[in-house]
């Protein structure tokens, strides 16, 4: 189904407004030795135990049965966990605290939901509804498993699964062997103004529908090299990554691999392997960023099992000012396999970005892929070169070195005042020089006008 924007922004807007429970159901806290339970109606406690996991899901198993509105849970203090915490569906999670994972036992995720979570039947299909999570330091232990003395502890920090209307906010995570926020099958959500660090893979994983991921701040900083992502997108449709800022990721900053119809805009990429890829993906929309100081490529447009086709690359700012500079290309268009067809890239837009710095390229698209895709009005990758040559008497050619960074397609060229005879131009082997020829020499100077358009699509 295309990708309806005004359907989507309507969603989106109604996620956000939907109504709290402005007093907690319960609050989970610390007293001693012992973590309690108190009813934020009655303010009764309910519940004390020695074990933080036991309390907590005590408090979100005992919500309101068959409810069709959020009620909240306060944890507040420090926590470490034994096992998983668990959100049903309408339950709003906020973490006034720190929760901690230092045990060697094997927890899968810190927090999850019911219908992905081993208290699920098996079989059981039921996607959860609208569930949050807000505030709070989730700390794994370490994304190499290291120290020794907490060599195992949960792969992810929060993992959605089949999850419709979910939000994920203001949460601190690090430290964990696998990603930090993980979205698997999810739709309509927002995961925003989050802090991610210190994971062995990504920072935030997503797959789904209509999700956006906003204003976080992502380092995952792996120990792992060519592991480390700061946003990985993979079966995603119909979603906006805006406004994060991501670096020490020791491959992509942002990766958006086999999806379509999203739009990845005003983000800040830099240090990371490559800034931003989009690998075998479709109408996507990759706008408004500044992507510098990377190892490898700035922004990498790649083919590796499917056509990559009607994707928009415009108006991004793609620089290395480092001394020595290690950013290779600005812009490259790449095959990620041995086998490569021209119309593998096909109907691509590259228009209006700064590029500039990058050692090797500033934008690189195949020669054969360029009568696909479109090319034009990037500062630092010039597509047109004007002026004037003189062809010196008794000479029969001359020759121009243009300016610019796509080979030659059309040369105009307009003599000043009558030629002695037929003029013709050729193009040089290097696709970025062209020869004036003429079959008789002229008796005096004769200056020549030239338009040179390299190849713009």
């Amino acid at each position: 189904m295309p990708f309806d924007p005004v359907s989507f922004s309507e969603a989106l807007k109604a996620l956000r407004k939907q109504p709290q429970a402005t007093q907690p159901k319960y609050i989970v806290y610390q007293d001693g030795g012992k973590y309690c339970a108190q009813n934020g109606f009655t303010n009764a406690v309910e519940k004390c135990d020695s074990d933080a996991s036991t309390v907590i899901n005590y408090a979100l198993s005992n919500l309101t049965p068959g409810r069709t509105w959020k009620e909240t849970v306060v944890l507040r203090g420090t926590f470490t966990l034994s096992n998983p915490i668990v959100l049903y569906s309408f339950t709003r999670l906020v973490i006034d605290g720190v929760i901690n994972v230092l045990t060697q036992d094997y927890l899968y995720a810190v927090i999850i939901n019911y219908a992905n979570s081993l208290l699920a039947p098996p079989g059981y299909n039921i996607p959860d509804t609208d569930i949050e999570v807000v505030g709070g330091v989730i700390k794994g232990c370490g994304a190499s498993g290291n120290p020794p003395t907490c060599p195992y502890g949960s792969e992810y920090g929060i993992y959605f699964g089949t999850v419709n209307n979910f939000k994920i906010a203001g949460v601190t995570v690090s430290g964990f062997p696998w990603d930090g926020i993980i979205i698997n099958g999810a739709s309509n959500g927002i995961v925003s103004d989050n802090v991610v660090t210190d994971v062995g893979g990504g920072g935030i994983v997503i797959e789904g529908d209509k999700i956006v991921v906003s204003n976080n701040i992502i380092s995952p900083n792996s120990p792992y090299p060519g592991w480390g992502t700061g946003i990985y997108a993979s079966g995603l449709s119909n979603a906006v990554v805006d406004g994060n800022i991501i670096y020490n990721a020791s491959s992509e900053g942002i990766l958006v691999e086999g999806s379509s119809y999203v739009t990845v805009s005003s983000n800040i990429v830099f240090l990371n392997g490559t800034g931003i890829s989009v690998v075998d993906s479709n109408n996507v929309v990759v706008s408004g960023n500044v992507v510098y100081n990377n190892n490898d490529t700035g922004i990498l447009i790649g083919y590796r099992y499917f056509t990559v086709k009607n994707n928009v690359i415009i108006g991004n700012f793609v620089s290395d000012d480092r001394s020595p500079a290690k950013q290779k290309y600005g812009i490259l268009f790449a095959i990620l396999t041995l086998l490569y067809i021209p119309e593998y890239f096909n109907n691509n837009l590259v228009a209006c970005n700064h590029v500039f710095g990058n050692t090797i390229e500033q934008i690189a698209i195949p020669v054969n892929s360029l009568a696909n895709n479109f090319v034009f009005d990037n500062v630092g990758y010039t597509t047109e070169d004007h002026g004037s040559v003189t062809l010196p008497a008794g000479n029969t050619s001359v020759t121009v070195q243009t300016n610019l960074s796509a080979p030659i397609k059309s040369v105009v060229i307009t003599p000043d005042g009558e030629p002695p005879g037929k003029l013709w131009v050729t193009i040089g082997s290097d696709g970025k020089s062209f020869t004036v020829n003429t079959d008789v020499a002229p008796s005096i100077d004769l200056v020549i006008y030239y338009q040179v358009k390299g190849a713009r699509r």
